[in-house]
């Protein structure tokens, strides 16, 4: 049996783009661990590459630089690398998001919450994200 190959870069980010609005993707606020996680696996990510079970950014966070995917702090991001919003309080990963373009970030965030709107699934610029780290997937062709 063929091993099976981890998705393409430009398949995760098109999964995320439809995982913005598509039924099934987490849409509560305060659920940006949740929507990476779902956005991942749909694209066809194993577990051993994008885990189960846990549930902050923080805990994925430790996870992805645990294994080597943590890129040195101060990299700009690319599409389709996971961005993790630091907090300054402390310097630990507080918030997080997908690159969907060089300056869009795809989340799950409050920020996006209306009046009249429970959708906490959106886009914001990178800039929003002024100080972040990065983690960079192992992508198939």
């Amino acid at each position: 049996m063929a091993k099976k190959r981890n998705p393409s870069k430009q398949h995760y980010i098109n999964t995320a783009w439809l995982a913005l609005k598509q039924r099934g993707f987490e849409s509560r606020a305060g659920f940006c661990a949740r929507w990476e996680r779902q956005t991942g696996r749909a694209a066809g990510f194993p577990a051993s590459i994008v885990p189960d079970g846990l549930p902050t950014a923080r805990a994925r966070f430790a996870w992805y630089q645990a294994r080597g995917y943590a890129l040195r702090a101060g990299t700009r991001p690319q599409p389709g690398d996971i961005v993790f919003k630091v907090r300054p309080v402390d310097g630990k990963a507080g918030h997080e998001g997908i690159m969907l373009t060089v300056d869009l970030v795809g989340e799950n965030s409050s920020a996006h919450v209306g009046d009249t709107d429970r959708e906490a699934r959106g886009v914001r610029p990178i800039r929003a994200f002024p100080s972040c780290r990065v983690v960079r997937l192992p992508f198939g062709s």
